[in-house]
């Protein structure tokens, strides 16, 4: 159905914004310090999760994103991570997310734990 409204070209130059955008927050977030990019972030996906060590929970942080900036990124159990699907809109704020997400994770290593604990509580409950 893309395609056909939009034409092959512009369904490629869709795909090439989306994919570089998601490049882009995929070589972002390992600059985040504390963070770590978890899979491949081939094409439109890209998750993350805290470093081992560094007490950055995924879940605390993607609580204080949708507190924060209103981004609403999904969460996965095993592995422990947030992820964002990008779509074009979201793709045209790959800058933003990635100044959001900075924000974010200096938010949660300075407020208290139980602040961001809606998503982690819910997979605290269901790991056990």
């Amino acid at each position: 159905a893309s395609m056909c409204k939009m034409g092959e070209a512009g369904y490629v130059a869709t795909t090439r914004e989306i994919v570089g955008a998601t490049r882009k927050i995929a070589r972002g977030i390992p600059e985040i310090r504390g963070l770590k990019l978890v899979g491949r972030s081939d094409i439109c996906c890209v998750a993350f999760d805290g470093v081992e060590g560094s007490g950055i929970s995924c879940y605390a942080v993607a609580d204080c994103l949708k507190q924060q900036s209103k981004w609403d990124l999904q969460t996965c159990q095993n592995p422990p991570c947030a992820h964002l699907a990008l779509t074009l809109p979201t793709a045209a704020h790959a800058d933003l997310f990635l100044a959001d997400l900075a924000k974010a994770v200096e938010t949660v290593k300075q407020e208290p734990a139980e602040k961001f604990s809606a998503t982690a509580g819910m997979y605290g409950m269901a790991g056990s």
